[in-house]
């Protein structure tokens, strides 16, 4: 008996040595009218922020991927370019060149279009035109008789 009296009072001063540490812990931590509903707030908003910086780290990552990738792709037009030795004009001619091309299409389409809807037209009046003189030839038929 002697012996579980001493057990359950080292396990007594055990558990009052940590409530006493804990209860220091918490009025440190509970400072300036923080409650407990508050620190337990602001530790679900530290894991949403770290999974947020875990995404915006991941979104970097593939950003400067992507930077990279068009950093590569410029460099090697500079490389084609000094290879055939293109200069800037030549470039800006070629730039030129190719918008002009897209234009003419452009100007071509537009223009069929157009020629499509004057012929349409003249069909139209074409087939008025023989409506009115069949009409005409009719009223003077009837006008005769």
């Amino acid at each position: 008996i002697l012996r579980k009296s001493q057990q359950l009072k080292t396990e007594r001063n055990t558990f009052k040595n940590k409530s006493e540490s804990l209860s220091k812990e918490m009025s440190r931590i509970c400072r300036n009218g923080m409650g407990i509903s508050d620190i337990e707030k602001m530790m679900e908003d530290q894991e949403s922020m770290k999974t947020e910086v875990e995404l915006l780290k991941k979104q970097k990552r593939s950003a400067l991927d992507e930077l990279q990738e068009y950093k590569n792709g410029y460099e090697h037009c500079l490389l084609i370019q000094n290879m055939t030795g293109m200069d800037g004009e030549a470039v800006r001619a070629l730039e030129q060149r190719s918008e002009m091309e897209r234009v003419i299409s452009n100007l071509t389409e537009h223009i069929n279009a157009k020629e499509m809807q004057v012929e349409t037209l003249m069909e139209v009046n074409r087939a008025l035109s023989e409506e009115v003189h069949k009409m005409a030839q009719a009223n003077l038929g009837n006008n005769d008789v």
